[in-house]
């Protein structure tokens, strides 16, 4: 059910997020807790949303519990004038009113949306904190990816946690730590149900007191965002230990080239169809026309027509745009690490607001999933699409 919530406002200095911030039309906050902690810690959540775009921004914010199928979870409606940002202070009592949890939160925007969360202990009146910014749906690692967490430490002064959420799909992920010289000293493979949150202490893998270590974790199928935390057992204060990722192979636009087939399946209704698109890489114009055919109820209509997406490409990526008769303003871009992401503006099914998409596109495989935003407050419907050549 789908509820507003009243929030303070402040002016943004400038219409920009932090250097540090990329703003996205659907953001993961990989980690919010409220409550008891580890050692005797208090936490608790604030977020800061930044509206980057040229209208008011209407935000479907979720909830994501540890180890469930998140699918179905019911959104919390925010609006947000443009150039504006909102402060929720103890944002999961005042969003979810929750006494204690812990999770990770999702927010899908109208409009491109900037996030960063301070999460702190209050534990002995003093307050230590840390920062886990948003993470767009293009910063999710995609299978066969690697995501290197440095900056763990495992002893009797420190202790460290892992943190992710799973895409659309769920995921299936493989977690080593080793030491610094590489010596493994705990692993562990997790199955993770669609848009779940998931935790994992170090301390549960391994054993003793290794001191610093490095988390390896291995996307093997699906995809997830992915993230690593220390904090000091004395003073309670915690340090944001970031992902970093490795591609599963750089290509270059050219690669692309040529046909897919695959289906998609709306996650929500559970109506499905075939799905095929062709690419065409013209190397002299530097140019790339993408036509995709979706076959069956597409967006609950008929079936409709094939449909071309034409736009330039350079050495980061390309991008493409064009009129739908049934997504609208379509817009997304392709980098070369293969992240997607675009939006379907201005849909001329006047029952829904936006459809947001983004995943991964490589030579092979092109998978994204999509959440489509129901115009009035009306919620959202969650999908998924998938195609190889």
């Amino acid at each position: 059910m789908t509820r507003s919530l009243p929030c303070f406002v402040v002016a943004m200095a400038a219409a920009a997020a932090a250097s540090a911030i990329t703003p996205s039309y659907e953001v993961v906050v990989p980690a919010a807790v409220r409550g008891a902690g580890g050692g005797g810690s208090v936490w608790q959540l604030d977020l800061f949303l930044s509206n980057l775009g040229d209208a008011t921004a209407s935000v479907s914010v979720y909830w994501l519990e540890r180890n469930h199928d998140n699918t179905q979870a019911d959104p919390v409606a925010l609006t947000i004038d443009a150039g504006r940002s909102v402060v929720l202070e103890d944002a999961l009592m005042g969003l979810f009113s929750m006494t204690s949890a812990a999770g990770a939160i999702r927010l899908v925007s109208t409009e491109p949306l900037g996030v960063n969360s301070y999460i702190y202990n209050l534990d002995g009146g003093v307050r230590f904190g840390q920062g886990f910014e948003g993470l767009p749906v293009s910063h999710a690692a995609n299978a066969l990816t690697e995501v290197v967490i440095p900056g763990l430490r495992e002893d009797g002064a420190n202790r460290s946690n892992l943190f992710g959420v799973a895409g659309p799909a769920g995921a299936s992920i493989r977690v080593v730590v080793m030491r610094l010289g590489g010596a493994v000293v705990g692993q562990r493979t997790v199955d993770l149900m669609p848009f779940s949150a998931w935790y994992q202490s170090i301390a549960g893998l391994v054993s003793g007191a290794p001191g610093n270590v490095v988390a390896s974790i291995e996307v093997l199928s699906g995809s997830a965002w992915l993230v690593g935390s220390r904090v000091d057992n004395q003073t309670g204060d915690p340090f944001t230990a970031g992902a970093v990722t490795g591609s599963s192979g750089d290509f270059t636009i050219a690669d692309m080239a040529g046909s897919y087939t695959g289906s998609w399946l709306n996650l929500s209704f559970g109506s499905s169809g075939p799905a095929s698109a062709t690419v065409v890489v013209d190397q002299v114009s530097r140019t790339v026309d993408l036509t995709l055919d979706l076959d069956g109820n597409v967006l609950g209509g008929a079936n409709p027509p094939p449909e071309t997406f034409t736009g330039p490409y350079d050495s980061t990526g390309f991008s493409v745009s064009g009129s739908s008769s049934v997504f609208g303003d379509v817009s997304f871009r392709v980098d070369v690490l293969g992240r997607l992401e675009g939006r379907g503006a201005d849909i001329p099914n006047p029952a829904i607001d936006d459809v947001v998409f983004s995943g991964s596109a490589s030579p092979d495989t092109i998978a994204m999933d999509y959440v489509v935003l129901f115009a009035g407050g009306g919620g959202t419907a969650q999908g998924i699409l998938t195609m190889t050549r």
